[in-house]
């Protein structure tokens, strides 16, 4: 059954519908794609942090300079385009609740008022959605792992 989730990310209200199990697995297919290398750079941290230190890179602070390395390479390899498409694909069945207006699905009008001077806020709600629709990586890679970045 689809579910609706409730998040607040950096002070803004939303609700998350998940997607049909179809959409969410061409969506998940798409967004492995993009972070698989980010998760190999995760993946080798914590492989060498189990042999130094006996405990798992996961348990520990994310070296997000590796990470936004990682990402730098792969959003040049994105066109604007491209980038601009998934995100609003993956924030189609995402509601918005902005003080004093009707509870309203997210739009490029929208998202162009609520989201200006807050980019870090697109990728936490990014984050919400996958966490929402059980994005496989996730359970892969640990429950925990993107909540460290999430809002």
């Amino acid at each position: 059954m689809i579910e609706t989730i409730d998040v607040n990310v950096d002070g803004l209200k939303f609700s998350i519908q998940q997607f049909t199990a179809r959409q969410a697995l061409r969506l998940e297919k798409k967004t492995i794609t993009v972070l698989s290398p980010v998760l190999k750079v995760l993946s080798d941290d914590n492989v060498k942090s189990i042999k130094k230190n006996k405990k798992s890179s996961l348990d520990q602070d994310i070296d997000i300079s590796k990470i936004a390395n990682v990402i730098q390479e792969i959003l040049q390899n994105f066109s604007d385009d491209d980038f601009e498409n998934y995100v609003f694909k993956m924030f189609e069945n995402v509601i918005c609740y902005e003080e004093g207006s009707t509870p309203t699905q997210m739009t490029s009008e929208i998202f162009d008022r609520i989201f200006v001077g807050k980019n870090i806020t697109i990728y936490k709600l990014l984050i919400e959605v996958m966490k929402a629709n059980k994005f496989s990586f996730f359970g892969l890679m640990g429950g925990g792992l993107l909540s460290k970045i999430s809002g």
